[in-house]
């Protein structure tokens, strides 16, 4: 059934963007059960009921019971393992450590996945940079340094690192890129804005396909950003560290005296040692 059918039995926004970004998920099945599973997730989001189509349906229930177990399910629920190496965009922060961490779970190649450090372009560089290092080393990464965006504005930045990082990708046949992405909240509990949310995944999926212009050889769907972790709460990004064991004391900012991280460390230091259960050094 045509997508945005399925949409507008929800919420009429989510039915135009749908109707508008139908073409960028079209004519994948791969994709439209990947999109049919982010509407799910919205309508839990904005407490609406799912639409009454059985795929919805049915989802909606999976996605419900693995709230109830922990956010690690609904990451392989929403991407599908696969093995061989990847490409994980990682900053030195706590998500790209856990998107790390949940790409080495499915590594399964010859060739090591990279870790894809991406600078901000500030005084935190080294100490990020000194992160990703030891985050990799950890898991037996490869560490590769993006150049630094000049991009005019936040999006224009981001969509210069993700062509950048696409057409490497390319260049090293490798399919799956990782992007450690995470919005959150204004609170630990509080689910990240929709709209901030929804232009992100587009940007991915959009970026993705235009470079999978120059990809004939990588495979029917080109290559692929994903973005398993930008949903989740704050909270629940320290619960799925804490599960999967990512070394958190790689960390930028946990050594780190400036403003920022200070400010970082206010951020995950709790909620880490609330789902630990003990205090994180």
């Amino acid at each position: 059934e045509s997508l945005h059918r399925v949409a507008e039995g929800g919420d009429p926004t989510l039915g135009a963007h749908a109707r508008a970004t139908e073409h960028t998920y079209a004519p994948g099945a791969r994709d439209h059960l990947h999109r049919t599973l982010d509407l799910c997730i919205t309508c839990r989001h904005r407490r609406q009921p799912t639409p009454d189509h059985p795929i919805v349906g049915a989802w909606a229930s999976i996605i419900g019971l693995s709230d109830a177990c922990n956010p690690a399910f609904r990451y392989h629920l929403r991407v599908m393992p696969e093995s061989g190496p990847h490409i994980v965009i990682c900053d030195g922060d706590l998500p790209g450590l856990v998107a790390c961490a949940l790409a080495a779970r499915e590594d399964a190649g010859e060739s090591p996945s990279i870790a894809w450090f991406v600078p901000v372009g500030d005084a935190t560089d080294e100490a990020r940079r000194r992160a990703v290092l030891a985050g990799a080393a950890s898991l037996g990464f490869e560490v590769v340094e993006a150049p630094t965006p000049r991009g005019g504005s936040p999006g224009e930045s981001q969509t210069q690192m993700l062509l950048t990082c696409a057409h490497e990708a390319i260049r090293r046949r490798v399919g799956r890129i990782i992007w450690g992405v995470h919005i959150g909240g204004a609170a630990s509990d509080d689910w990240p804005d929709l709209d901030d949310l929804a232009s992100m995944v587009d940007r991915a999926l959009l970026c993705a396909r235009l470079a999978s212009l120059d990809a004939p050889r990588i495979g029917p769907s080109g290559v692929r950003i994903e973005t398993p972790i930008i949903d989740l709460t704050d909270r629940q990004l320290a619960e799925l560290a804490q599960d999967l064991g990512v070394p958190v004391e790689c960390c930028w900012w946990m050594d780190d005296e400036s403003e920022a991280a200070q400010r970082a460390r206010n951020r995950w230091k709790g909620l880490l040692e609330l789902s630990s259960g003990s205090p994180t050094s």
